[in-house]
């Protein structure tokens, strides 16, 4: 009961600009049960977007890709995480891990039936062709 209460109290704050209280409950919540791939990734988000620690933001993203299921790692509903490690890896410059992050997206993008948001297919498709183009490569016909 205390968890779904700071889950819930988190988003309540975040949506409200609270960020840090919101931080705050997230973080309770995790002490909780920290196998919440949704606590994880708004927290990551949070870190990132808002607060701007890219390292915390790495951490977040990172744990919530190992609580996510394997169904939902199977699919399309990890790249937006997936997407966000990139850009983290992209600004602290370890362009090869955001290179295989950029891949394992890709992976995905013939899973995409049915998505409203395709943002994160375009994306890594810019970012692979930026890649590319670094290492003097063109991209392959698909």
């Amino acid at each position: 009961m205390k968890f779904n209460a700071h889950k819930n109290l988190g988003e309540v704050l975040e949506r409200i600009n609270m960020f840090m209280d919101a931080k705050s409950h997230y973080t309770r919540a995790l002490k909780i049960s920290d196998k919440d791939s949704f606590i994880w990734s708004r927290l990551g988000f949070l870190e990132y977007e808002k607060l701007h620690n890219l390292d915390l933001a790495r951490q977040c993203f990172e744990a919530a890709t190992q609580t996510i299921s394997i169904i939902e790692k199977r699919g399309t509903r990890i790249c937006p995480i997936l997407v966000k490690l990139a850009e983290i890896n992209i600004l602290t410059f370890n362009f090869e891990k955001s290179e295989e992050i950029i891949d394992i997206i890709l992976s995905r993008i013939g899973q995409t039936v049915g998505l409203n948001d395709k943002s994160w297919a375009v994306f890594a498709y810019l970012m692979k062709g930026y890649f590319l183009s670094l290492r003097g490569e063109e991209r392959e016909s698909t």
